[in-house]
């Protein structure tokens, strides 16, 4: 049994094998592959793997292949550095006249790039390549800088004839500057309202208006770098003005209101005289917190027909508020108690407050107010310029200068003497730098300020030279024209005998630029303040304002100034 067994495994495995060979086309007809009539799949064979190829050793070039590509190199930058040199000399041949010297040296740059570069193309060593093409570039730098020069020139005279045209309009505008303007107006187009005040140690406020305007069209002055300006289509109006007004200022209650001031309403109340308030004049100055601002029509009554004059009825017919910014009290007056009108309070569609009947303000004790500045001057000018296609026209400048006090009646009858003034200037110039031989170089415009001093000569005493009498002289130095000075500038300032009219003054001006003379000009001035002081004695006036023109060897200038009285000779 067990041999039995081995045998069949034997054959099996033979069986096995002949289908292996047959499936590997191993004999027989079409029947002979297992009785399917099938072919088998081809059997998969993996690709043979790519041959590499080893990369080639680098190898060094040859001297001489090295020698090949400088030599070509050096003669190629060459030929780019010629070739940029004849375009900027090309750039700017149209405009060579602005700076012919320039022009010429560049053509000169490029004969130069053409002779380094015809060398290098020549060449048969690098070395020597290499020379001619730093000698090309170097040309082409000359060429870019010369041409660059041709056109800086070319932009500088056209800048240049810019400024001359403007300052020749400007100069114009000065030549016809009006002078002499009222003080309480500008007078440009339309007749402007000017208001100066100044409330607290800030800078003083002018308000510009236009009463040729409605108020809501009306283009406004604005404040820019110190100059009021506005644009009105093409055309520009500057303002400058300059004054001396002061901050306010703290006095006594009485000091203002003294003559005013009554004994206390009542008999039998202790406390400071009192003032008497009358409504209709006293409406802007009388003010309390004690009401609200919308009590119109609701009118309160603090007293009745009632003779009670205890304290506590009196409690009741005052309030605390404010006469003229000075705190107090208001009492109802004793014309209430007699059976008179009673003391009411009310306030206006305005929110201000509107007493009626008879009113006594009892200031506090050591109470001040604020007192303004009533002693300012002021001077500036006016400028009205058109801008068009980037070219600025002068049509008109104007000076004007006044003082919040009212001119001096007769300066011509003031005490004899004499007395000075000091203050500033300000205006519009045109300056020509001067140069060592005389001639002068390209104008500078703007707006100036100076210095002022005066003295002036009143009536006809023997201790004046008689040339002098009731005369003006002076003269206006420090010029600063915008952020620099001019030390050569100076206009002496001169009158003749009796040039003092009334409150005006008149006489001629020379503008010197250094020890050199420009034509003679004008100058006018007013003097303003009380003609007698506090105690009723003549005094000579406090402050003198006016206007001038100047002709300079290297400019002109118009301006105004203002000066107030610094000392004088003693009273005869």
């Amino acid at each position: 049994m067990k041999h039995a067994r081995h045998s069949g495994s034997f054959m099996a495995f033979v069986l096995a094998l002949g289908l292996v060979v047959a499936g590997c086309g191993g004999g027989g007809g079409g029947s002979g592959n297992g009785g399917d009539g099938m072919m088998p799949d081809p059997p998969v064979t993996e690709p043979d793997p790519p041959v590499t190829e080893p990369e080639p050793e680098p190898t060094e070039p040859t001297p001489e292949q090295n020698e090949a590509r400088m030599l070509q190199e050096a003669q190629s930058a060459a030929l780019s550095a010629y070739s940029a040199a004849v375009s900027a000399v090309a750039g700017v041949a149209s405009i060579s006249e602005y700076d012919i010297d320039s022009y010429t040296s560049a053509q000169a740059a490029v004969e130069r790039a053409r002779a380094a570069n015809a060398a290098a193309q020549a060449a048969t060593t690098s070395a020597a390549a290499q020379a001619a093409q730093r000698r090309a570039e170097a040309a082409r730098a000359d060429a870019v800088r010369l041409a660059g020069m041709v056109r800086t020139a070319q932009r500088e005279q056209m800048a240049n004839a810019v400024a001359e045209a403007e300052a020749m309009s400007k100069e114009a505008a000065i030549e016809g500057v009006m002078q002499g303007l009222p003080p309480a107006s500008l007078e440009g187009p339309g007749n402007y309202s000017v208001e100066i005040e100044r409330k607290s140690s800030a800078a003083a406020k002018i308000t510009i208006e236009d009463p040729g305007y409605p108020a809501a069209n009306d283009p406004k002055f604005v404040l820019r770098g110190g100059k009021y300006e506005r644009k009105i289509g093409s055309e520009v109006e500057t303002i400058v003005i300059h004054t001396d007004i002061d901050p306010p200022s703290r006095i006594a209650f009485r000091e203002r209101y003294d003559a005013q001031m009554t004994a206390d309403y009542d008999a039998d109340t202790t406390g400071d005289d009192t003032l008497v308030v009358d409504n209709n004049a006293d409406g802007e100055k009388v003010a309390s917190s004690r009401f609200p601002s919308s009590m119109l029509d609701m009118a309160r009554t603090f007293a009745t027909d009632d003779t009670d004059t205890d304290v506590n009825e009196r409690e009741r017919e005052r309030f605390s508020g404010t006469f003229d910014g000075a705190p107090g009290t208001y009492r109802c007056g004793n014309a209430a108690r007699a059976g008179g009108d009673p003391c009411t309070a009310n306030r206006d569609a305005n929110g201000n407050l509107v007493l009626t009947g008879t009113w006594h303000f009892t200031p506090r004790a050591g109470a001040t107010l604020a007192e303004d500045d009533n002693d300012y001057l002021h001077y500036g000018f006016w400028i009205e310029k058109t801008v068009e296609g980037g070219e600025t026209t002068y049509d008109a400048v104007r000076t004007f200068a006044g003082s919040f006090l009212s001119a001096y009646s007769d300066a011509t009858s003031a005490p004899a003497g004499s007395a000075t003034y000091s203050g500033g200037a300000a205006g519009v110039y045109v300056h020509r730098p001067l140069r060592s031989d005389g001639s002068t170089g390209n104008p500078t415009t703007g707006s100036f300020t100076a210095d002022v001093n005066l003295t002036a000569y009143f009536g006809t005493p023997t201790s004046i030279a008689a040339d002098d009498h009731n005369s003006v002289e002076g003269e206006i130095t420090n010029f600063r024209l915008g952020n620099r000075s001019e030390p050569t500038w100076k206009v002496k300032l001169e009158s003749d005998a009796n040039s003092i009219s009334g409150s005006a003054f008149t006489g001629s001006t020379t503008g010197m630029t250094g020890e050199l003379e420009g034509d003679a000009k004008t100058w006018n001035g007013t003097f303003h303040g009380p003609a007698t002081d506090e105690d009723n004695d003549a005094v000579r006036p406090a402050v003198a304002v006016g206007h001038f023109n100047a002709d300079f060897v290297n400019g002109v200038a118009a301006g105004a100034f203002g000066a107030r009285k610094t000392s004088e000779d003693p009273l005869p």
